[in-house]
């Protein structure tokens, strides 16, 4: 880590004055500055912090070794490795929507980014939102452009940090050699650059009572695994779940697989009794490559300390923490899962072989060529998307969120439905899986193009998130609350609008009952 550091020498006093410097419990920090038109204050940024030393690949990662001299902390650090896998179509579609630019890749990536006001903080503190990126817990990363917080700091008043986490055979191995508590590796990075959070944010002006967590697809999965993880005392007051959550779904089994680790070790023969020391040695890049063109697949294993059995009976229970939450989807989520199916028929065999009543259900539901309630003249790639998108993500989520209302927690819904060219790679995607994050951070202005209506509704929906952030249990966001009125979900987009319509979750909602014996089902494998 000597190639970071910043000789005081080189700083110069001019320049030494010029940079924000801030001390934390393991040395000095050197950032950078950046400002926006009509923002009350310049953003102090802090960025490639380490929050971990350097990890012994496929070990816990460690705090750092402290630093004496002053560390220069103004530039992105690589993104951990990630995985997109083969067929090259769909390698090329994934990377073209979410790994644009490419960041470089390293074992070496836990750091943080850190995003605070220059201004004096208020009394008691700024509050502090931390991000966790999305990615199927296979690829993502905490610098990529979209998710700079530097607007959200400029013009809200609050402090953004995002993190790195390890994903794919690095995070989570699923190594037979491996303890139990020693799998998910990617959850206790999350939890390790919590507690840098609780232990260090003071320094940059933020309190560490007043953290919400926020997160988009396996994002907010990690982060609902993170309000299971603690019962008492959650080193984080709020949560904004976008587009996932982890506690509605199958079953886990109790014993983790490794079927995809004994695939990895075969194919580069490490079969002779030390597999885990074998592939320690294999370089990262070749590691990759077989998970990829294999599309081999690691996931999260229970072990009832990051990642549980049980989580909605731990909630029923009351063994969750009654953690304040906005949560929401996006009208087109599933879009991306299906751009190259066209085939409604045959789609709905693949999915339900054994269920021909199911599968005539779900046929005229989602009919092809009529118009049905949301308005849409529908064809097989569009049927399809709007089964994954009800499936998978609106009705899951509409359920997840009652289930925490009934839980006695402040709970906001949200349904975002815009369409912007300018943030499309490719067409006719509509409102895709990840588009609001754009508009939540106000990072689409690297875009050219902007419309009136993108620059009205990401004024609101970047007003909207740091208000609940600083405001969970009393207004929240702004918008009635679920279950309070008749309309109770925040419309945001609506017929080219920028602010919010409210709408009854019933009228939103009138096909998730298709699938309320499939999400019974799954959370009755949890009792």
């Amino acid at each position: 880590m000597a190639d970071l550091f910043l000789p005081l020498m080189l700083l110069g006093a001019a320049c030494a004055r010029s940079l924000p410097t801030v001390v934390i419990d393991a040395g000095t920090l050197v950032g950078t500055t950046t400002s926006f038109p009509s923002a009350t204050a310049t953003v102090n940024q802090f960025l490639g912090v380490p929050f971990a030393a350097s990890p012994t690949r496929f070990g816990l990662a460690a705090t750092p070794t402290p630093w004496t001299e002053p560390l220069a902390v103004a530039v992105r650090k690589p993104a951990c490795i990630q995985q997109f896998n083969y067929p090259l179509a769909s390698r090329k579609f994934a990377r073209a929507i979410y790994n644009e630019p490419a960041p470089g890749e390293s074992e070496d990536c836990l750091y943080l980014n850190i995003f605070a006001p220059s201004t004096q903080p208020p009394e008691g503190g700024f509050t502090v939102m931390f991000w966790l990126y999305g990615g199927s817990l296979d690829f993502g990363n905490a610098g990529q452009p979209i998710y700079d917080g530097s607007r959200l700091a400029a013009y809200e008043n609050v402090i953004l940090v995002s993190a790195n986490y390890r994903m794919n055979i690095f995070g989570y191995p699923s190594s037979p050699e491996l303890p139990l508590l020693g799998q998910n590796l990617g959850f206790f990075d999350m939890r390790l650059s919590l507690q840098w959070v609780q232990d260090n944010i003071a320094a940059f002006g933020g309190n560490p009572t007043k953290v919400t967590m926020f997160g988009n697809s396996a994002g907010a999965k990690a982060i609902d695994s993170l309000m299971v993880s603690y019962p008492k005392d959650p080193p984080f007051r709020a949560a904004i779940l976008q587009s996932g959550q982890g506690t509605i779904r199958s079953a886990p089994g109790r014993n983790f697989s490794t079927k995809a680790w004994r695939n990895v070790t075969s194919t580069l023969n490490c079969t002779k009794g030390e597999d885990l020391a074998c592939l320690r040695k294999v370089p990262a890049t070749a590691l990759k490559f077989v998970l990829e063109y294999n599309s081999l697949s690691f996931h999260p294993v229970v072990d009832n300390v990051t990642w549980f059995s049980d989580p909605y009976v731990r909630r029923l229970n009351g063994n969750v923490p009654n953690i304040p939450l906005l949560t929401g989807t996006n009208n087109d989520d599933g879009s991306i899962l299906v751009a190259h199916r066209t085939n409604l028929t045959d789609f709905l065999l693949s999915k339900f072989p054994e269920s021909p009543t199911y599968r005539k259900l779900l046929g005229e539901a989602y009919a092809v060529n009529t118009t049905i309630s949301k308005g849409t003249l529908y064809n097989g790639t569009v049927s399809i998307g709007a089964i994954y998108t009800d499936y998978g993500s609106q009705c899951v989520q509409a359920m997840y969120a009652n289930q925490t209302l009934n839980a006695g927690a402040p709970t906001w819904r949200y349904y975002f439905n815009a369409t912007f060219p300018n943030i499309q790679v490719y067409p006719r995607l509509g409102s895709y899986h990840g588009e609001e994050i754009y508009l939540a951070f106000t990072t689409f202005s690297q875009h050219d193009n902007v419309t009136t209506q993108e620059q009205g509704l990401s004024h609101t929906m970047r007003r909207a998130w740091p208000n609940f952030a600083k405001d969970p249990t009393g207004a929240g966001p702004g918008w009635n609350r679920l279950g309070s009125t008749a309309a109770d979900v925040a419309l945001l987009g609506a017929n080219g609008g920028t602010g919010v319509t409210m709408m009854p979750q019933g009228d939103l909602d009138d096909r998730c009952y298709l699938y309320a014996s499939i999400f019974d089902s799954f959370l009755a494998g949890q009792m």
